[in-house]
């Protein structure tokens, strides 16, 4: 790639995005599902009285900070690169008193011992850092023999008026005409990010994949798929994988 390309490659804006995540999580019905969804896969497999957890891309902290109130014992690590996603992350976390230790690196750059964690655990972040088989390989190293995988990633192209007026419906339904106007009035910046994303898809510098292609990629890196599926309204993919040894 020359300079004159690498000028215009396209990325989501991260620190621009932290300061509206927040707001658009909770505009957004399909994001609290999500997060129950992973909650209840790491319940099924919750068998240990303090695990070692990581989440990988961990950005604002929400599932960290579900997870660490229904299992306060569980020793967590938040792994995410960027300064704004984490400030606001950490906040939560001294506000609840979780047990979440903060590393502002590149997942593709850190480094764990081998055999580190019992649950590494990511929600729609893996599709932004590339390459990604050379993350599902540390992902692989890190996680201990018996552990669990569970990741939801963000595989088809970004639909941005999709989002709009699904997220227009629900937030007149729920919380009226009025709150909905000045929500969406002081979010615009959101549906920019999003025509972002949209934007580093069709460049190619965000994975897009389909259900099949993911598990594929999962199976390649040394993983046994037990499940998989799509979520967060078909846009994402949830799989549930253990290792297997070599």
């Amino acid at each position: 790639m020359n300079s004159t390309e690498a000028a215009k490659r396209v990325e989501i804006q991260w620190s621009t995005y932290a300061e509206y995540y927040d707001q658009m999580c909770e505009a957004n019905p399909s994001y609290a599902d999500m997060i129950d969804l992973v909650m209840s896969k790491v319940a099924i497999h919750m068998g240990r009285i303090n695990p070692s957890i990581l989440d990988v891309g961990a950005g604002t902290g929400n599932l960290l900070t579900t997870l660490t109130s229904v299992v306060p014992r569980a020793e967590c690590i938040h792994l995410d690169i960027n300064p704004s996603m984490n400030a606001r992350a950490r906040k939560k976390y001294e506000e609840s008193g979780a047990n979440v230790s903060i590393v502002q690196e590149s997942a593709l750059e850190v480094d764990f011992p081998a055999h580190t964690f019992d649950f590494i655990l990511s929600t729609n972040a893996i599709y932004a850092i590339e390459p990604h088989a050379v993350l599902l390989a540390k992902l692989r190293k890190w996680i201990k023999t018996d552990g669990v995988l569970i990741l939801v990633d963000f595989g088809r192209p970004q639909k941005v008026n999709d989002w709009f007026w699904y997220m227009l419906r629900e937030n007149v339904r729920h919380r009226g005409l009025v709150p909905t106007f000045r929500l969406f009035s002081g979010n615009w910046e959101v549906a920019k990010q999003n025509r972002r994303t949209t934007a580093a898809q069709d460049q190619g510098n965000y994975w897009v994949h389909s259900t099949q292609e993911f598990a594929k990629a999962l199976q390649q890196s040394g993983f046994f798929v037990e499940e998989i599926g799509s979520c967060y309204r078909g846009y994402s993919d949830i799989a549930v994988c253990k290792k297997i040894p070599r």
